[in-house]
């Protein structure tokens, strides 16, 4: 195949040679974004091991339905926020902060949140999906009828997810105790 030639310039099928047609007929994204990363038609035929991967965890991602909480059970709004922090109790973990104070309504409400000090907006950002994820797996570990708000330390950074969620459900163990005495 020249340089010059791309399938783009091609008015048929019968115009492209055969290892390019069949490289672009067997492309991941089907239509219009057939070429959606990026990648030249002698990398489409490459494509295997971890790019395949890649696609079968997002297919199962997909298929779950627990992908997060509802709007109802966060704290979304700053007054929120504000308001645990004003007339909440705080409790400190290692890994985590705890800030809480009775829920209004009588369900838990959830808020998640991490200092500047943590460091870039990147570091933050893991510790938020790092809580999120922790939290998602044990939504019953938590107690009924609380706004709790959970500011990141940096050891949850430092641990290993498996020691973090530990922590993490350990703290959650000691405020329930703590909590219903």
């Amino acid at each position: 195949m020249e340089w010059g030639k791309h399938s783009k310039g091609a008015t048929s099928e019968a115009d492209l040679p055969t290892e390019q047609y069949k490289a672009e007929t067997d492309s991941w994204f089907q239509g219009t974004n057939a070429n959606q990363r990026g990648a030249s038609c002698f990398e489409s035929q490459a494509r295997e091991g971890k790019e395949a991967t890649r696609c079968v965890t997002s297919a199962k991602m997909e298929q779950r339905t627990d992908r997060g909480w509802p709007k109802e059970l966060r704290l979304r709004r700053s007054q929120d926020f504000r308001q645990v922090y004003d007339f909440g109790r705080r409790q400190a973990f290692r890994c985590v902060v705890l800030v809480w104070m009775p829920g209004a309504e009588g369900r838990t409400r959830v808020g998640l949140a991490t200092a500047r000090s943590l460091g870039t907006h990147v570091r933050r950002n893991r510790a938020r999906r790092r809580l999120r994820e922790i939290l998602r797996c044990h939504k019953e570990s938590l107690p009924q009828g609380t706004d709790i708000v959970f500011i990141a330390r940096p050891a949850l950074l430092r641990l290993p997810f498996d020691l973090a969620c530990q922590e993490v459900l350990g703290a959650l163990t000691q405020f329930s105790a703590g909590n219903s005495e």
